[in-house]
């Protein structure tokens, strides 16, 4: 059956995209996080942007389709033709009877539009090889997209009928409709492909496909998803060579395009590659393999990218203004969505949603309730808390750890992204010891907080950090008592800073965690398993539903470590919170870790990444 291409009739989805920033503008979606001066600057513009556009989506399709969103059993109202939409309704109403108000009633079953995503979306059980790759990406979905009986028809005008019925159901037929999806779709099937315009309106209708798959698939699977666009990534991208279009999951790059108004697209797909940190993908890196597109104008092409410079093709060149292309864009979407899930799962852990499916989220949720039954016993909250881990250990504050800790609090290096905690002149021993009897009291008494001392033995320090610490700062070996047992030291340690839980609220299972680390100890991975050790007491012992933590702008480590270590992105920036002294004020950038997420990812990221420091 000859293919045709779609006439250019349809305005742009979003005519007002021209006029904002490129890269900007129609091109986020509602999940899209805001940088810091971006959310100074433009935020909520483009806020209301990003959600009008996908308002947009929706209405398109509910235009073209004649249907209103309803509840199961509504009768719907359709208004009469008119000549401007006769023709769209002439193939609507070939399943309905017709009238000068048409009154369509078939039943409609309460939608399964979340079970059915989970299922479209669902990760491979294994990663395919990449020689087959292009066959597992234009294949049939897992389940059917419902599309109404108009829309089918209009694609049967140009796509074969075998092909259509693997890919789609009717909603007339099977009774169903999916309020988010089927409306994406059929507005990604119907966009038009401008012409002659810049750069970022032509690739509005891309836009229209990657929200309406991708961005419908944020929304249901069981992974926290980012989607930006020409944007700073860290993970796997060079400083400031910026991808068009970046997806992550927990802050780890997993799909990626590059995007030109013309061109080949051969040749743009370099830039994929180009724009990589060597080692990213292959073997030993961060994913087996990456999947990446490249367009040109209307054209566009999917590439395997799968070692430094190296490249293979995994689709033919699409032509988005033909629509029998356009639904393979579609299978292909879904498929990148499937295969990239378990590309993560394979390097960084299968999730308990992934690898157990329903029977998960009732083996999760039994978890979570017997914790929030838990979470109320203030005997909990232990007298004298210790743990050993892998490179440091942590134990209860000591009186033989004040002139270390009067030391750190007044080091201008360890502390210069916490002075809104710092005193003029630093802290005394006297003042050292002062703070910790009231933490003491706080812990033992008030059952306000979990206090420890981060300690490291001589042996566990790496060789480079060693020669920079003093003789004199290392004290003897010795046992530490902690309620239920103790901790040996059996050789001598040093103090490199303190951590623990702040503000518990066991009525309401939340607190806030903190670290001060000395700052000769950075970037050792001590940070990372002090703060591993103490978000594990506190949703694994005190059963917390929610820690936060908070940091500043500047602290560029930290916001790095939660955004691409943790990965939850940051839940507020609160305005000039934290006094400096001289009536000069800073912001807050708070995070959060809920218990679902420690769970299902959070423990299993910092369990890996520690793991992986140790081997090294």
């Amino acid at each position: 059956m000859a293919d045709k291409k779609l006439p250019h009739k349809v305005k742009a989805p979003v005519k007002k995209a021209a006029a904002s920033p490129r890269r900007q503008s129609a091109r986020l979606t509602a999940k899209t996080k805001f940088t810091a001066d971006e959310d100074k600057n433009s935020s909520a513009p483009l806020q209301e942007l990003a959600g009008g556009f996908m308002q947009r989506l929706d209405a398109i399709s509910r235009k073209l389709s004649q249907l209103a969103l309803h509840k199961p059993e509504e009768a719907i109202e359709i208004p009469a033709s008119s000549s401007k939409d006769k023709s769209v309704e002439t193939k609507a109403a070939s399943s309905v009877d017709s009238d000068k108000t048409l009154t369509a009633r078939y039943p409609i079953v309460e939608c399964k539009e979340k079970e059915m995503c989970r299922k479209l979306f669902s990760p491979l059980k294994a990663v395919p090889n990449r020689e087959t790759l292009q066959s597992v990406l234009t294949a049939n979905p897992v389940v059917k997209i419902p599309i109404h009986q108009h829309t089918f028809s209009w694609l049967q005008e140009h796509v074969e009928e075998d092909k259509l019925k693997g890919v789609f159901d009717i909603v007339e037929e099977v009774g169903n409709i999916c309020p988010k999806l089927t409306p994406r779709v059929e507005a990604a099937l119907h966009v038009n492909v401008p012409r002659d315009v810049t750069e970022g309106m032509q690739q509005c209708a891309l836009d229209a496909f990657l929200m309406g798959v991708i961005g419908t698939a944020q929304e249901y699977i069981a992974i926290s998803t980012k989607v930006d666009r020409n944007a700073n990534e860290l993970s796997m991208t060079k400083f400031m060579c910026r991808p068009d279009y970046l997806l992550m999951f927990n802050g780890q790059l997993v799909f990626k395009g590059e995007e030109k108004k013309s061109g080949d697209a051969r040749n743009i797909a370099l830039e994929l590659t180009e724009k990589m940190i060597p080692g990213s993908v292959g073997k030993d890196g961060k994913l087996e393999y990456m999947i990446g597109y490249a367009t040109a104008g209307s054209s566009i092409l999917f590439e395997c990218i799968y070692g430094d410079e190296k490249m293979s093709e995994c689709s033919q060149i699409l032509d988005i203004e033909r629509v029998a292309d356009r639904v393979t864009l579609i299978l292909i979407l879904i498929n990148v969505m499937r295969v990239s899930r378990i590309l993560y799962n394979s390097r960084y852990g299968n999730y308990l949603y992934d690898l157990l499916g329903d029977m998960s989220q009732a083996v999760l949720s039994a978890c979570l309730q017997d914790n929030s039954k838990k979470g109320c016993d203030p005997d909990l909250i232990p007298q004298l808390a210790g743990v050993d881990g892998s490179l440091v250990t942590l134990i209860p504050p000591d009186k033989d750890h004040d002139v270390a800790m009067s030391r750190l609090l007044s080091d201008i290096e360890t502390m210069k992204y916490l002075k809104f905690m710092t005193r003029t002149g630093g802290f005394t021993k006297k003042d050292a010891a002062a703070r910790r009897v009231d933490r003491d009291e706080r812990q033992q008494q008030k059952k306000e907080l979990v206090n420890y001392t981060v300690v490291i033995k001589r042996s566990r320090i790496p060789q480079g950090i060693l020669q920079n610490v003093g003789d004199d700062e290392f004290l003897p070996a010795r046992e530490i008592p902690i309620d239920g047992g103790s901790i040996n030291l059996n050789e001598s340690y040093v103090v490199i800073g303190c951590c623990g839980l702040n503000n518990i609220d066991l009525s309401n299972r939340c607190s806030e965690a903190g670290i001060i680390l000395d700052a000769r100890f950075w970037r050792s991975g001590a940070s990372s398993e002090a703060l591993y050790l103490t978000l594990k007491f506190g949703f694994e012992t005190l059963c917390l539903h929610r820690i936060a933590l908070q940091t500043t702008e500047e602290n560029l480590g930290m916001r790095g470590w939660m955004e691409q270590v943790v990965g939850v992105d940051v839940e507020c920036v609160r305005k000039e919170v934290l006094y400096l002294g001289n009536d000069e004020y800073i912001d807050s950038w708070d995070y959060a870790i809920f218990d679902h997420q420690w769970y299902v990812s959070v423990e299993n990221n910092l369990h890996s990444r520690i793991a992986s420091r140790n081997k090294h």
